[in-house]
């Protein structure tokens, strides 16, 4: 039967050494081959794509049960940066950063005292420190934690950068604390 067939396939199709096989099946299992390759490519590839979005949904109930530390982060960063933006409004924002942070780490160590603020100012840390772990291990792209927490970021960064330069730099601190978050 499959000599049959292979002398169909040869008077239909011309020579399969044409295409350096010894016969037209041999040609077509080469063939099927590649295309189960291709399916399985796909197919993990889909099963990635999933497992990010199952991660990034995760990290989205993870940030919405932070709610009351972020009302307590809020609470603390706008009242500052609206003072300082109305009193500077002439300022490009460009500029306008560099003392904000100078600002934030006068503000920050005395709102720290108080020990709900530290706790909450502590979760947030660890969150914004998770989300850049993620990113620098390739588990979620840059794009889609810039997409999704780009303003919360940025906030979190000119509040606490140059505290958390000098808690760094404490005595008895390990190596690493933070690092992912700034």
């Amino acid at each position: 039967m499959f000599v049959e067939f292979e002398s169909y396939l040869v008077t239909i199709l011309g020579d399969p050494k044409s295409l350096g096989a010894k016969s037209w099946l041999e040609a077509f299992t080469w063939v099927a081959a590649i295309f189960v390759a291709y399916l399985g490519v796909v197919s993990l590839r889909r099963q990635s794509l999933q497992s990010r979005a199952a991660l990034l949904l995760n990290l989205y109930e993870r940030w919405d049960a932070l709610s009351e530390e972020r009302k307590l982060i809020a609470d603390f960063y706008r009242p500052i940066q609206e003072k300082y933006l109305k009193k500077n409004s002439d300022i490009k924002e460009a500029h306008q950063i560099e003392p904000l942070k100078k600002k934030f780490a006068k503000q920050l160590p005395k709102a720290l005292k108080d020990e709900e603020f530290w706790k909450a100012f502590l979760k947030y840390a660890s969150f914004i420190e998770t989300l850049g772990t993620y990113v620098r291990n390739g588990y979620v792209s840059m794009r889609d934690v810039r997409l999704l927490y780009k303003g919360p970021i940025l906030d979190f960064e000119i509040a606490s950068i140059k505290y958390i330069e000098k808690w760094q730099k404490r005595a008895h601190t390990q190596d690493g604390l933070l690092e992912n978050s700034i």
